[in-house]
């Protein structure tokens, strides 16, 4: 059975390969939100403006 993974290279079952792409969204979201959250600190002037 061919899985299609983000590791063409790696051979793993369906199942390993939804835990490894749910990992990496995890990861990807929380490295968006300490960017955000980052960005939002250096801005706070952005929403004191928009009230």
């Amino acid at each position: 059975m061919v899985y299609m993974s983000p590791l063409s290279t790696y051979p793993c079952s369906p199942f390993a390969a939804r835990i490894f792409t749910l990992l990496v969204i995890v990861i990807t979201l929380y490295y968006i939100a300490q960017h955000l959250h980052e960005s939002l600190q250096s801005r706070p002037n952005l929403f004191e403006n928009s009230n």
